[in-house]
């Protein structure tokens, strides 16, 4: 399996990555927090999964280009924030890398 995938946002075509084990448990537990709670993500939580968990080309993201690239383009962070996590958590009747959902059934 690989540890990369990429999708296309507007015009800018981005590299997913997986987080490490722990390092992906931290922020795994950092965004169900903000979902449970029914609020949106800080932007230091946005910063910390995009920098992390995505790449343009082989080119990651420090604060500076992460504010100059997504300058008036939210949504479209909003949905690349939204892929990363799907593509290392999984989301409700997603599947996960690993080909699993992560749908809880009993």
């Amino acid at each position: 399996m690989s540890d990369l995938k990429t999708t296309t946002i507007g015009e800018t075509t981005y590299t997913l990555k997986l987080f490490p084990a722990m390092e992906g448990w931290d922020i795994q537990t950092r965004v169900l927090e903000c979902w449970q709670q029914e609020r949106l993500p800080t932007s230091t939580l946005m910063f910390d999964v995009i920098s992390k968990g995505s790449g343009i080309g082989s080119t990651s993201f420090d604060e500076k280009k992460f504010n100059n690239h997504f300058r008036g383009k939210l949504q479209e962070m909003n949905q690349l924030f939204q892929e990363i996590c799907a593509y290392n958590f999984g989301l409700e009747g997603e599947e996960g890398p690993n080909g699993e959902s992560a749908s809880t059934e009993d």
